[in-house]
């Protein structure tokens, strides 16, 4: 029987009883901390001379804690630090943090990512959302058919971030629900330049110019999107052709 779709991974996880709810628990804590300590020394970088930034990198590698050391160069007061909002670019991938708790090992990790990634398309339904969507409604339904084995379910909670300016195209994004915004950096904060909704795709400018990701994509709501390889992306290009250039025609038009 095919499983329904799960949104988190977390949740998949511990649905499948590969983790106990203790240890989901415990991970999305070590994700929260490590969030918080990041966005503090942000702040404290944007504060501090490079002398006295790197000391506080130093005392941190002894065991003492961010906060503190916060407290002690008197860079942020108790009151800043407690109402510090949360850098979400700073938040570890719950895989990476399950890997280092030691809850899973690498192996069994990339089993359940793949078994994540493969849970239940609901091909029809994929295939009626694609058909109604600007990009891909000019294919057949053979067409559809055929491109969908070649998507990969994702999902990201709010504030989560899809991919960052200077990554590499890992491929084109398309949102079966949810919101997507772009950000650039713009000297130490980011300005958002555009929003993508259900049924519009994302990332095709690095993919059309062969280039890194130029700009950051963030989750603003819990978002699911279903992500096509570079090699698939480029093979439907050649086979219809003018994809590329209605794509192109888009982007210049956002």
């Amino acid at each position: 029987m095919a499983m329904s779709r799960i949104q988190l991974f977390g949740e998949f996880l511990l649905k499948n009883n590969v983790i106990t709810s203790a240890q989901l628990l415990d991970a999305l804590s070590f994700q929260k901390e490590v969030m918080r300590m990041q966005s503090i020394l942000q702040l404290l970088g944007n504060t501090l001379s490079h002398t006295e930034y790197n000391a506080i990198i130093e005392k941190l590698g002894e065991g003492e804690s961010v906060e503190q050391l916060a407290l002690e160069t008197g860079a942020l007061s108790a009151n800043e630090i407690h109402e510090i909002r949360l850098d979400k670019e700073f938040r570890l991938p719950l895989g990476e943090v399950l890997l280092r708790k030691g809850y899973l090992d690498k192996h069994l990790l990339d089993q359940w990512l793949d078994a994540f990634a493969k849970q239940d398309q609901n091909q029809d339904a994929l295939t009626g959302l694609l058909g109604r969507s600007s990009f891909f409604r000019a294919l057949s339904a053979e067409d559809l058919a055929a491109l969908i084995p070649e998507f990969k379910y994702k999902s990201y909670s709010a504030g989560e971030r899809i991919y960052g300016q200077g990554d590499e195209s890992d491929g084109l994004y398309f949102i079966e629900s949810g919101l997507v915004a772009m950000r650039v950096r713009a000297g130490q904060s980011q300005r958002e330049i555009n929003r993508y909704r259900t049924l519009e795709c994302v990332g095709i400018e690095a993919l059309l110019h062969g280039t890194v990701r130029t700009e950051n994509a963030y989750a603003t709501m819990d978002t699911v999107a279903w992500r096509l390889s570079p090699a698939a992306f480029h093979a439907l290009l050649q086979k219809h052709p003018g994809l590329a250039i209605y794509a192109a025609r888009q982007l210049s038009a956002r």
